[in-house]
């Protein structure tokens, strides 16, 4: 079975194209590949008002870690050629391109002076082969120019940096926004809207060509809830098979799944409207999900992120597995956080009374749970709510065994013992062994809660030691009768 990729979910908005369709690979516009080798040469300038402070290995082995990106994110489809050259020295200062080139307002002027000067060091003309990353000396603000195939960059930047304009060169637009603070709508999805990112969202990998039609699944809005639908992470090898362009109207949402910083596999919900354009706010996270369990304070803690609500186009995402979703409707979604607000609670307050040592009848309220999940995932959301429901009432009813305090005691009393005895005779010491065995056994059992366990391995302890200490008097008095009189 082909591995699903993307969902692509189509609004039905008055008066927009809304339809995705399969381009006919004739149309080479519309059927744009960013892929296989892309000639790029990376050409550093040293400027005279600002002395070079990193070496050309150090530099290439930055365009390698850069190629290797593209190459992993492309899934084998894209990798650059060509070379590091320089360092090129240039008798410009910085300083001299205006105020502005070390800034976001850098200007259109300024900033092709500054290409004109590294074009001029270099020696290298505008119109030879293959794309150029000109890396500067000093503070210069990157930028690119698509239509030339230019970009700059500083020796300080990061690789973000580079990739960022890296992908103006292929023609990605900027997804962070020009106005105000320049804020990045994608919540630190795609390197194309904050360089922190390092990496592209599946947006800027179809606008690349890089995914394969097959490997996305379209959804119609209108047409809910879907079935289960198997998502796996943008992380994961593709199949290999040619790329396709996916043109869809102008605003839709799409739902992915890859790694994101320490958190683990992540689900994103965004909202596309290329009618913005370049910086206008293209791409807009909108929600995220989450399948995983934390660790809070030595016990589990489970964060069940895994519904998203979109009233006003009114569907709604509901995770159902560390790898299958379903496209619910709004209705459907409601019923389905409840029920995943029912076994948060319901998970919680099973922690809670293990935690407390509250464990008899524990598992009543943990099969009740169990048979919520089953529930759950088979989408029958309001009798995962119900089980939850009674999952939590059982736990608020368990209590803490009598065989809590007594295996506890016995426990810690067999080990005082232990310690203040010593076995001299084999046969002694041979049961010894199998106190230490028991207590051990007692002590595990004890440690995971399961007290009536423990209790009958420290009992099986005591009567073990007793045993010994009666082997122990009985050898050393059979030694001492039958020793000689002086």
């Amino acid at each position: 079975m082909t591995r699903i990729f993307l969902v692509i979910i189509l609004l039905f908005l008055s008066g927009l194209n809304r339809t995705i369709v399969n381009v006919n690979p004739k149309d080479s516009a519309a059927d744009r590949c960013v892929c296989g080798p892309q000639l790029t040469y990376v050409i550093l300038v040293e400027f005279a008002d600002n002395p070079r402070t990193s070496s050309l290995d150090s530099l290439q082995a930055k365009f390698r870690d850069i190629n290797a990106s593209f190459f992993r994110q492309s899934y084998g489809k894209m990798w650059l050629t060509g070379a590091v050259k320089g360092w090129f020295h240039s008798d410009k200062r910085l300083s001299s391109f205006g105020r502005y080139v070390t800034k976001w307002e850098v200007t259109t002027d300024s900033a092709l002076n500054l290409l004109g000067a590294a074009e001029s060091a270099s020696g290298l003309e505008q119109d030879s082969p293959g794309k150029k990353i000109f890396v500067v000396t000093g503070e210069a603000w990157g930028f690119a120019f698509e239509n030339r195939g230019e970009a700059v960059v500083n020796e300080k930047h990061s690789i973000g940096v580079w990739i960022h304009e890296f992908g103006h060169l292929l023609g990605l637009p900027d997804l962070y926004l020009y106005a105000g603070e320049h804020g990045d709508p994608t919540g630190w999805s795609d390197v194309m809207g904050d360089t922190n990112a390092v990496t592209f969202s599946g947006f800027s990998r179809i606008k690349l060509g890089w995914i394969a039609q097959e490997s996305i699944i379209t959804v119609d809005a209108k047409s809910l809830p879907t079935q289960v639908l198997s998502i796996a992470s943008l992380d994961e090898e593709q199949p290999k098979s040619r790329p396709s362009k996916i043109v869809t109207g102008p605003q839709y949402f799409l739902v992915e799944r890859r790694s994101y910083f320490l958190s683990g596999l992540r689900t994103f919900v965004f909202y596309v409207n290329e009618m913005k354009g370049s910086g206008g706010g293209i791409l807009t996270l909108t929600g995220t999900l989450d399948w995983d369990n934390y660790e809070v304070f030595g016990s589990n803690y489970m964060s069940l992120n895994y519904v998203f609500l979109e009233q006003i186009y009114k569907f709604s995402v509901i995770l159902l597995g560390q790898e299958e979703l379903m496209v619910g409707t709004v209705v459907s979604g409601e019923t389905a956080k409840l029920a995943v607000e029912s076994l948060q609670r319901a998970a919680i307050s099973i922690i809670s009374a293990s935690f407390s040592n509250r464990v008899q009848d524990l598992d009543k309220a943990n099969a009740s749970l169990w048979w919520a999940w089953q529930a759950y995932e088979g989408l029958n959301f309001e009798d995962a709510n119900n089980l939850a429901n009674e999952a939590y009432a059982l736990a608020g009813k368990a209590v803490v065994p009598d065989s809590y305090q007594t295996s506890k005691d016995l426990i810690v009393s067999v080990g005082k013992q232990l310690w203040n005895n010593s076995f001299t005779t084999p046969e002694a010491q041979k049961l010894q062994q199998q106190v230490l065995a028991a207590l051990q056994n007692a002590t595990l059992a004890f440690s995971a809660k399961r007290f009536d366990e423990a209790k009958i391995h420290a009992q099986r302890a005591s009567e073990l030691l007793e045993v010994a200490r009666r082997t122990e008097a009985s050898v050393i008095g059979e030694g001492l009768e039958s020793k000689p009189s002086g």
